[in-house]
């Protein structure tokens, strides 16, 4: 008997019984509904004309030129400055 009168039962620490995985029909299934989804997802994208394709890849180099070159102004000056003070 517990703390109030309350009877305690044992149990094997609330643990569920295991159940076999399932495997099979069931994966095939699930495998199709996934490519499924997947392609309904894929109809739903905004594609980019080609167009903007032509205008973003422009400004990704654009944008890769620029900050490459800020890098090597930098990297330039520093190395300058450094040079004058070790010598």
């Amino acid at each position: 008997m517990g703390a109030a009168g309350k009877e305690i039962s044992k149990t094997e620490g609330g643990k569920e019984p295991r159940k076999a995985p399932k495997t099979g029909e069931g994966a095939w299934v699930k495998t199709q509904q996934y490519f499924r989804s997947v392609w309904t997802e894929v109809k739903k994208v905004h594609w980019p004309t080609r167009n903007e394709s032509i205008v973003y890849t422009g400004v990704v180099f654009l944008t890769v030129i620029i900050v490459g070159l800020i890098i090597w102004l930098f990297d330039s000056f520093l190395s300058f400055f450094l040079n004058l003070l070790l010598k």
